[in-house]
C-alpha cells in the first residue's frame, strides 16, 4: 500500500509518498515548512528577496552601491588595460566581480560608468542601452 501526504499551495501541490507511514510522519514537518514558504504572503516574499539581494552585495549598507562600484572602478579597473578596448556595462560588471568579489547591480555599474564619463575619465560611444566605454 502507498501513503501520500500533501499540502495545496498557490503554486500547486507539495507532496510526499511512501509505503511506510512512519516515514511520512517524520517527513511531515519539512513538508509543512516547504508548503508554508510557498504560500507566504507576497510582501513577506519581497522582504526575503530584498534581504537576499542586500546580503549578496558586499558593499557596506552605509555606502551607496553606486559609490562602492565607482570606488572599485577607480581603484581596481581603470589602471588595468581593461578599458583599452570598448567595454559594455555587463563586461565591466563581470570584471568588477572578478577583481573585487562583489556583485553589483547592473544599473549601479552603469551609473558609475556614467559618472566616470562625466568626469572625463572614460569615453562613451553607442546608443542608449548599447553603450560601450573606453579610456579617454
Amino acid at each position: 500500500m502507498k501513503y501520500i501526504i500533501y499540502y495545496e499551495t498557490e503554486f500547486g501541490r507539495v507532496s510526499a509518498e511512501s509505503e511506510d507511514p512512519d516515514e511520512l510522519v517524520s517527513a511531515h514537518p519539512k513538508l509543512k515548512d516547504i508548503a508554508s514558504r510557498l504560500t507566504a504572503k507576497p510582501q513577506a516574499r519581497r522582504r526575503e528577496s530584498e534581504k537576499l539581494a542586500r546580503s549578496k552585495s558586499s558593499a557596506s549598507p552605509k555606502v551607496p552601491e553606486t559609490t562602492a562600484a565607482l570606488r572599485e572602478l577607480e581603484t581596481k579597473v581603470i589602471n588595468s588595460k581593461f578599458f583599452d578596448q570598448p567595454r559594455t556595462t555587463g563586461e565591466t560588471r563581470e570584471k568588477l566581480h572578478e577583481l573585487s568579489g562583489k556583485y553589483f547591480a547592473s544599473r549601479k555599474v552603469s551609473q558609475a560608468l556614467g559618472i566616470m564619463k562625466d568626469r572625463g575619465k572614460l569615453r562613451r560611444k553607442g546608443k542608449r542601452n548599447f553603450f560601450q566605454y573606453s579610456l579617454s
